[in-house]
């Protein structure tokens, strides 16, 4: 792999857990950990442990406002029924959190984060060069 490529997935990968301890932090105590689910600060990667699993994947976005992106994904584990209420907060509050952020991470990009679809997106200057 390209060290560009591999320097940018790196970035990443440190947005990903930043969010993650975030939400963690943010939404945990409302949240019930799924009894199968490695308590927070168990696993090797945040992805893996805690209420909540942060992913950035790329998408070619056909169909969408804002084109090529990156999607912010969440999901959470438990088996609590999660209000529509809480759902909203913690989409907002990574709407935020990634917003304020997204230049410290990716620094020098022009780095958006963007609603699009009904997805979080970053868009920006993704490019090797």
């Amino acid at each position: 792999m390209d060290p560009r490529q591999e320097k940018l997935e790196e970035s990443f990968v440190l947005f990903e857990k930043a969010i993650d301890n975030y939400l963690e932090d943010t939404f945990s105590d409302e949240i019930t950990i799924h009894p199968m689910r490695m308590k927070r600060g168990k696993g090797a990667n945040p992805i893996h442990d805690g209420v909540f699993s942060t992913t950035i994947i790329f998408s070619m976005g056909f169909g969408t406002k804002y084109g090529r992106g990156y999607i912010i994904n969440i999901s959470i584990s438990t088996l609590d029924n999660v209000s529509s209420h809480l759902k909203e907060r913690i989409e907002e509050a990574t709407f935020d959190f990634a917003s304020k952020h997204a230049e410290e991470y990716l620094p020098g990009r022009n780095v958006e984060c963007v609603r699009d679809a009904g997805l979080i997106k970053l868009i920006g200057n993704f490019s090797l060069s």
